[in-house]
């Protein structure tokens, strides 16, 4: 019986194991506005075998790629300042001083809505994909685009990839979110340190939002708690901050304050399930986020 589950997992791994890839002066920039998602991102794509350097917005984007040479960008659609919609237009307008105005550029969104998709691929873009990002799904999508083939990169991702699926945990998925660390203790414990803290920021923002009845901001404060909720395998949180920027998109401000203290107990749940899981953060400074590796 053991035998056969080894076969099958054998079996798994051979399935989804992508080509290796030749990555040694492959060059990403990733343009995030959120810093938890940035930390994601990166310890991802390191893990993956792939150097890259962050960004917060899409102006910051265009001045990188006129101040160096890149073969890929993974861009956030929705950032404050500068938008991936609007910076990639620009990018291939082509705007003055970009070194490749023909890059690949990836979106990356928590909108996963055909009209998203859709907006993506008029302003130039040649990709897409969801958030929570998984291992798996980005390796597939920097592969189709750059067809480069040629390293260990390949097997080390087929570890990962083996070890990625998991039952999902309504307020939060620890083994599924690991999963997607492949693995990485210290960048999971890094994350949740920082994560109750980014989380209580934005509710107060949408708080104020709602307060103010300003629809643009209420739906972008409930974007953001998705996205942080889903990237941290929250899914609970994450469903309610999903309709609360839906109703506030519609203009139905009253729902969505109506679901606020839904969302601010489950707010609490989460982190009571992380003081629980993780106690040695209890004593640490809180809003402190150490990612081991990584310098910002």
């Amino acid at each position: 019986y053991e035998k056969s589950e080894e076969k099958a997992k054998a079996a798994e791994i051979e399935q989804v194991s992508p080509e290796p890839l030749a990555v040694t002066a492959l060059k990403i920039l990733v343009a995030e506005d959120n810093i938890a998602n940035q930390k994601v991102a990166m310890a991802i794509l390191k893990k993956l075998g792939f150097s890259a350097d962050v960004v917060n917005n899409g102006i910051e984007a265009i001045e990188s790629l006129r101040n160096k040479s890149y073969d890929l960008v993974l861009m956030d659609m929705w950032m404050l300042e500068m938008d991936g919609i609007e910076a990639t237009k620009i990018i291939r307008s082509p705007y003055p001083g970009i070194l490749n105005p023909t890059i690949p550029i990836v979106a990356m969104t928590a909108s996963a809505t055909i009209e998203d998709r859709q907006k993506c691929f008029d302003a130039g873009m040649n990709d897409f994909i969801s958030k929570p990002v998984y291992p798996d799904e980005l390796l597939s999508v920097i592969r189709k685009q750059m067809k480069i083939y040629g390293s260990e990169v390949g097997i080390k991702a087929a570890e990962a990839i083996a070890e990625l699926r998991c039952k999902l945990v309504e307020t939060f998925d620890r083994q599924d979110f690991l999963k997607r660390l492949c693995g990485d203790e210290k960048i999971l414990k890094s994350f949740v340190l920082y994560l109750p803290e980014s989380l209580s920021k934005q509710i107060e923002n949408l708080k104020m939002a709602l307060d103010k009845k300003d629809v643009k901001e209420i739906g972008f404060c409930a974007h953001t708690i998705k996205g942080l909720s889903a990237n941290a395998s929250a899914k609970r949180l994450c469903n309610i901050a999903s309709m609360i920027e839906s109703a506030g998109k519609a203009g139905k401000i009253d729902i969505a304050a109506s679901m606020m203290e839904k969302l601010e107990h489950e707010y609490m749940e989460l982190k009571s399930v992380l003081s629980d899981m993780f106690p040695e953060n209890n004593t640490k400074e809180s809003g402190i986020f150490h990612l081991p590796g990584y310098t910002f």
